[in-house]
């Protein structure tokens, strides 16, 4: 199993024929009015090769560690698209917060997410 690419937006949208679009993407961190914050959407697509089907999961860690919030799902075998969708997550402090993605409980991508309040 290989990630292929990993593509950070506040929402990801398909269409009928399968095309996506890509809501405000995530290039250099998050940027919220006060802390504690709160994260309204993020979604990760990652494209997944793998010879063999597996559980995915993504998980969204606080700069302390904590686990904020997390997705998963079943990948098939062969190149899949998977979207992560993250809903209302709390942003407790600035800082380096992360998201992790596993493949059979294997960590497989760390992205770091700075956050930080705007100014």
């Amino acid at each position: 199993m290989r990630i292929r690419e990993v593509v950070l937006a506040e929402n990801i949208l398909a269409d009928p024929e399968g095309r996506l679009t890509f809501y405000s993407l995530v290039m250099d961190g998050l940027r919220v009015p006060a802390f504690p914050g709160r994260l309204r959407r993020l979604a990760a697509m990652v494209v997944f090769d793998s010879p063999l089907p597996f559980r995915a999961r993504a998980a969204i860690f606080a700069p302390d560690g904590t686990l904020l919030a997390d997705a998963g799902g079943e990948i098939p075998a062969g190149t899949f698209r998977w979207i992560a969708l993250f809903r209302d997550v709390p942003l407790p402090v600035p800082g380096r917060y992360r998201l992790t993605v596993y493949a059979g409980g294997e960590t497989v991508r760390e992205i770091e997410l700075p956050v930080e309040e705007e100014k």
